[in-house]
């Protein structure tokens, strides 16, 4: 697979004030720095940026904003300092777009088609459409909080389990992974038809000679490995999983919905009755193996919150086991978290960001 992957991030007159300028690892990539010192802005403005988020002129100020990526592509957006203030009319908000919008460049050089990527549009200055092709980027938001509106589990069977924000985005992923546990199983079922029908002509022939009875030794144990290589995946979450939470004695299974559930002592439990850390690593984990170990950028903020120092310790090392594909950036405060060989990767906001 052709990794791609954020090189370098640049961001001038932040605040009319900040320049920012980070050369970023095609792997992982720690951001750290005191409260208030703009790691979560710059988390935000990278995903504005490629998720094409209206509200990035109406939050920053700023005069450039330049993303490059591995493949000598990138995104760039400028736009003149206009003063926004808090409460503005229809008209003045849609003004403010059309300059946004008339001061997008093009790419920074020819793009390379991406299997597995998001697509998106950019303008020239003559508004000429162009197609530009980068990894998707999944920013993963690791504060919870009760739902404010319960009209929104309307449509949700077990209503009284789902009580917070992070119930509902978990009862979404669980969701998904029922459907990607039943692509698993079509795909062994294509596999196990095509190595079935070879069995079958082999078998319909078939002598003493041992030549063939090799051959047929082996299509079965072709069939075993074929299986197993497309299980290995899910498998490979469920035993990171149950590596982290064997400290509290669940482990994770599902039931006859292929449904995630967890056996606790001598009783099952839902995903909605962990704890809010459980909850949280099951999150970010569903939201990975999601991806099938595609090629795709994952943003989070301090996802340390909620989380016991020993699964700090544990947690990129359990993300880039689970897919070494994707590139990670985030901001933390959590010492832990760099400790197992991550040092090496963390950058200190005072080295990327100056007055200007």
């Amino acid at each position: 697979m052709n990794k791609i992957f954020i090189n370098k991030v640049e961001i001038d007159n932040l605040w009319d004030k900040y320049k920012v300028d980070w050369n970023l690892h095609k792997g992982v990539n720690i951001l750290i720095g005191k409260n208030g010192t703009g790691k979560s802005t710059i988390l935000d403005i990278i995903d504005a940026t490629l998720s094409e988020r209206e509200d990035l002129a109406k939050k920053y100020s700023f005069s450039n904003i330049n993303i490059k990526f591995s493949n000598n592509t990138g995104v760039q957006i400028k736009h003149n300092k206009h003063e926004i203030s808090n409460e503005y009319n229809k008209e003045e908000m849609l003004k403010m777009l059309k300059r946004l919008q008339d001061d997008i460049l093009t790419k920074i050089s020819d793009s390379k088609e991406i299997s597995d990527s998001k697509e998106i549009s950019i303008l020239n200055k003559d508004s000429n459409k162009q197609k530009l092709k980068f990894p998707e980027i999944i920013r993963i938001s690791t504060f919870d909080m009760e739902l404010q509106n319960k009209r929104a589990i309307k449509n949700y069977g077990d209503k009284k389990s789902i009580q917070t924000e992070l119930d509902l985005i978990l009862d979404n992923l669980i969701n998904e992974f029922k459907l990607f546990q039943l692509k698993l199983k079509n795909r062994v079922e294509e596999e196990s038809e095509k190595i079935d029908e070879r069995i079958k002509n082999l078998t319909s022939s078939l002598t003493d000679n041992n030549d063939e009875l090799l051959i047929l030794k082996r299509l079965v144990q072709e069939k075993e490995e074929k299986i197993k290589l497309i299980f290995e995946y899910k498998d490979k979450f469920k035993n990171i999983i149950n590596k982290l939470f064997s400290s509290t004695n669940k482990v994770l299974t599902l039931d006859e919905n292929n449904s995630i559930i967890f056996d606790f002592e001598d009783r099952v439990i839902s995903p909605y009755q962990l704890s809010s850390g459980e909850k949280q690593i099951l999150m970010i984990l569903l939201t990975v193996i999601l991806k099938e170990n595609t090629n795709f950028i994952l943003l989070m903020d301090e996802p340390e919150i909620s989380l016991h120092v020993e699964w700090q310790k544990e947690f990129l090392n359990s993300l880039v086991d689970l897919n070494p594909n994707m590139q990670i950036i985030l901001a933390t405060h959590s010492p832990a978290i760099v400790t197992k060989g991550w040092k090496d990767k963390v950058t200190k906001i005072s080295n990327i960001i100056s007055k200007v």
